[in-house]
């Protein structure tokens, strides 16, 4: 797949989808490398978790706390919508 990228200001409004995978994956890899966070919360709701600091923290739950946490939406990939269950599917 080819993505042309589009430019508004400072702001890149298109990604590709493998390339925003990997860095999810890079990401939760930097937060289990780090080890468990104490006394971290066991259940979270992280609403507007499809960028920034919301997706920052429900990686850094999911994957630092070990909490179980919902997410009230899917990742958005530029024009795409993307689930990707590794950043945002329920933790058991």
């Amino acid at each position: 797949m080819i993505v042309t990228p589009k430019i508004r200001g400072f702001i890149c409004t298109t990604a590709h989808p493998d390339g925003c995978a990997a860095h999810i994956a890079q990401q939760i890899a930097v937060v289990k490398n780090r080890g468990p966070i104490n006394h971290g919360p066991k259940k979270v709701l992280v609403v507007g978790s499809s960028t920034g600091y919301g997706l920052a923290s429900r990686i850094a739950v999911a994957f630092g706390s070990n909490a179980s946490a919902s997410a009230a939406e899917s990742v958005a990939v530029g024009a795409h919508s993307t689930v990707l269950p590794q950043a945002v599917g329920a933790v058991a």
